[in-house]
């Protein structure tokens, strides 16, 4: 059977779709996100219109399609490895209010075994949807408190309350507008869980997704053998 796999960009999926069905391909496995699922309208409408509007055309081919939660483990993730920059160069973390929510990061290793896994067992993956998510869930807080420890870093964390998090990030906003760094939505974001059960994954291809914690050591100790990225110079398409 002849197959796409999609893995760039959840934008570009309705033109991989479109190229498909024009070459006669007959699988498309399409990379998308767990974000579809966010409760803030402006983070899932676009990826919930893009997959509905996908999913639609399953008449014309077969589509699977993977969500990945928010991906880190190398210099190259634009997620964990600024945030362990941030905390191996200052004093001083502020954390958005209690840091309690909850976050289930995914290794990219896993990600490249589980889309071979899907391509090798479409008896049971074609046509099918899947969450790929870290091995469990975890605190913020634990994820700040985690790389802290592996960098040995003596950084205070400042739990500044949600409500003012909130108000000073609205005036902030106000002040900067498109050129803000963080914007209301984000600070909200922050307290909403990112929970995904891949057990779907586990039963079809047998999915066992890295321990956060050994992943995470690997990205760290990546960092502090020299390895540094300027992502304001890097572009993405």
């Amino acid at each position: 059977m002849t197959f796409t796999v999609h893995i760039a960009e959840i934008t570009l999926s309705p033109k991989i779709i479109e190229a498909a069905i024009t070459c006669g391909v007959r699988w498309a496995i399409l990379v998308h996100t767990t974000g579809r699922f966010s409760k803030y309208k402006s983070a899932s409408e676009e990826y919930i219109q893009i997959e509905d509007e996908i999913l639609a055309k399953r008449n014309q081919i077969n589509i699977t399609v993977l969500r990945p939660t928010m991906i880190y483990g190398s210099s190259s993730d634009r997620n964990m490895y600024r945030l362990i920059g941030f905390l191996s160069n200052h004093k001083l973390f502020p954390l958005f209010g209690d840091g309690n929510n909850l976050m289930q990061p995914v290794h990219a290793r896993d990600l490249g075994n589980a889309y071979y896994d899907v391509v090798v067992n479409k008896e049971k993956t074609l046509n099918k949807e899947y969450n790929l998510s870290g091995k469990e869930p975890i605190k913020y807080i634990d994820i700040i408190k985690t790389i802290k420890e592996y960098l040995n870093s003596n950084i205070k964390i400042i739990s500044v309350p949600f409500g003012l998090s909130l108000l000073a990030t609205k005036l902030y906003n106000s002040v900067f507008g498109k050129r803000a760094i963080i914007t209301v939505e984000q600070v909200l974001r922050m307290q909403e869980d990112k929970v995904f059960s891949h057990t779907s994954a586990t039963s079809d291809f047998g999915y066992l997704p890295l321990d956060f914690k050994v992943g995470i050591k690997e990205e760290v100790q990546e960092y502090l053998n020299g390895i540094r990225v300027d992502f304001s110079k890097v572009t993405y398409k």
